[in-house]
């Protein structure tokens, strides 16, 4: 199941969460994060054992993305034990996104 994350839940989903955590950053009128969408969610279907998956709301959840400095979107940030391991921009196929999952 993919998380709707936003300012009110991300610290307890996120930060405090028990596994590690993927979150995909974009906003409702951007083509490429639509495009990522089916993307995510089949990384979800793979991957949902051991990583959580998150996605938020740019335009809902301004501080939360400013924070993370998320200056383009879409924008996937990896978060392990509360802290941020990796920052991707931009939109990556399944097959390299499954790469970088794979050593997490």
């Amino acid at each position: 199941m993919i998380i709707d994350l936003n300012e009110k839940n991300f610290k307890n989903e996120v930060l405090d969460g028990k596994k590690p955590t993927l979150i995909d950053f974009y906003a409702t009128w951007c083509p490429p994060c639509q495009a990522l969408h089916p993307i995510f969610d089949a990384l979800e279907k793979k991957y949902g054992e051991k990583i959580n998956f998150g996605r938020l709301d740019v335009g809902e959840a301004e501080a939360v993305a400013s924070q993370y400095g998320v200056m383009s979107v879409p924008t996937l940030i990896f978060f392990k034990e509360g802290k941020e391991i990796k920052k991707i921009a931009g939109l990556l196929s399944q097959d390299a996104l499954e790469k970088i999952l794979d050593v997490f």
